[in-house]
């Protein structure tokens, strides 16, 4: 069974931000940034545990991928893929995020998701 992408409201905005600073270098770079997005996105569909485990939480569903400067947290779970955050690489994971991150449910927090179509 196929899985699909759901965005959390936070790493929505994340990747506004990240899309939106890059595109005022040239448009080509944010071009470039949601292409490269889009590919790894229909990747996780096909092998959802492909990204690394996220170090500092050692959960199994709970993984990551690089993107440029970036760390792309996500969940695994039975129906879908959760985007939790991009998360700066430089930046340490506080207790916080860590509770942020684990806090990701659909079924709880429904209102704070939104499905997104990938290629």
């Amino acid at each position: 069974m196929a899985r699909e992408i759901v965005w959390s409201r936070q790493a929505l905005e994340d990747y506004e931000g990240i899309y939106s600073q890059i595109h005022e270098r040239g448009a080509i770079y944010s071009q470039r940034l949601q292409k490269r997005l889009m590919k790894k996105l229909a990747g996780l569909i096909q092998f959802p545990f492909s990204g690394r485990r996220v170090p500092e939480l050692n959960v199994n569903n709970i993984r990551q991928f690089s993107m440029y400067r970036f760390r792309v947290i996500y969940v695994v779970q039975e129906k879908n893929i959760v985007l939790g955050m991009f998360f700066h690489g430089s930046r340490k994971m506080t207790a916080a995020v860590k509770r942020q991150i684990r806090s990701l449910r659909i079924p709880r927090f429904r209102k704070h998701f939104i499905k997104m179509p990938t290629p």
